[in-house]
């Protein structure tokens, strides 16, 4: 072979390994930021495709120059990195790769009730099923001035009656699978948190409503004292049911009421307009006529409760436990059941303490 035809080939094979190192830095470039957005699946650009050189070798116009019936090549390279992509709905021309999908580490719907009664109730710990205490019963104040000396004094009547409060029993069972509770190793104080929270919201359910009877908790609206208020305006009729506590020896302390009805009331606009309270804007602590006010779900639209919280207790006999356990054949089915459990109860020592006051809107 001369040497001009050595220098004709050595120039085409120049060429051709510009072109080639150019495609195979756009390959590189593009396989680097494929790297980068995510893995790139085992054996990705490998396969029955035919390498560059092979492509060279091949190419007529190189093999007319290889056997002297030309004396240059211009080999086109036609290289191209198909689209890697993870939408599965769309596959037409593309490789399709099955994306992780991201997983928040939340749960969603995960609603849970605000609890306040129990922040204001004194508690007294309970180490029985039931909590006994004294009462005086219908106690009458029968003082009198002695007007001169050797009249007969008036004589004091005090009768006592003994008074017992249940401890209920509030609890749930969850079964669940042993596989799934160990491949989610975060759901397990989810659950805990979860139903711990359900059982002192039945709590307080049963604090301000439970009816009483056998195992159950005798709430605040069974053992109040029914109070009729002469005003109309429902600020006003809560205010005498405090002044009627006043009245008696007992210190108002606590006013509960639905949402709606605290709404009512802060959301109370004048006749110019204005509000009453405040308005939105006034960060102040829910109160009426200085008592502290707290909402409950556990009262219906127009039901209130004024009451002394000294002259009440929470009967703490055990606060909820959580535990897991097998039943029947959950062993051999892999089945375990969480169990949350609490125990408590209310004493309402004082019943004229306690008034139930039904307002208007």
């Amino acid at each position: 072979m001369s040497t001009e035809i050595l220098k004709t080939v050595e120039d085409g094979l120049k060429r051709v390994s510009e072109q080639f190192a150019a495609k195979q830095k756009t390959m590189q470039d593009q396989i680097y930021d494929l790297a980068q957005k995510g893995s790139i699946p085992n054996g990705y650009g490998t396969g029955s495709t035919k390498t560059a050189s092979a492509m060279l070798v091949e190419d007529p116009a190189m093999q007319a120059m290889i056997q002297r019936k030309s004396r240059s090549a211009s080999v086109p390279m036609n290289i191209s990195i198909k689209s890697l992509v993870g939408d599965v709905g769309n596959t037409t021309g593309n490789s399709v790769y099955p994306l992780q999908p991201q997983r928040g580490n939340m749960v969603g719907n995960d609603v849970r009730r605000r609890l306040s009664l129990m922040d204001v109730l004194p508690t007294l710990p309970a180490t029985s099923g039931s909590f006994e205490f004294v009462s005086l019963d219908g106690f009458t104040n029968a003082a009198a001035v002695q007007a001169k000396q050797g009249d007969t004094k008036a004589t004091q009547a005090m009768a006592f009656e003994l008074k017992t409060s249940t401890i209920a029993t509030i609890a749930a069972l969850l079964p669940m699978s042993e596989q799934v509770f160990a491949d989610a190793p975060g759901l397990g104080m989810f659950i805990q948190d979860k139903m711990g929270h359900a059982a002192l919201d039945k709590l307080e359910a049963e604090l301000i409503g439970g009816v009483g009877g056998t195992g159950a908790i005798s709430g605040l609206k069974t053992e109040a004292t029914a109070f009729t208020a002469t005003a109309t305006n429902v600020p006003d009729a809560i205010g005498e049911a405090i002044a009627e506590l006043d009245g008696k020896g007992y210190s108002a302390g606590v006013v509960v009421m639905s949402p709606a009805d605290w709404q009512t009331i802060r959301a109370e606009r004048a006749t110019d307009g204005q509000y009453v309270a405040g308005g939105w804007a006034d960060g102040a602590a829910p109160s009426i006529w200085g008592v502290p006010v707290i909402t409950s779900s556990s009262l219906a639209t127009g039901e209130v409760l004024v009451f002394d919280p000294a002259q009440v207790a929470l009967l703490d006999r055990q606060s909820p436990r959580f535990e897991f356990g097998y039943v029947d054949a959950g062993f051999a089915e892999n089945i375990i059941n969480a169990r949350m459990e609490l125990r408590a109860g209310l004493a309402v020592f004082s019943p004229s303490a306690v008034l139930s006051v039904t307002v208007g809107t």
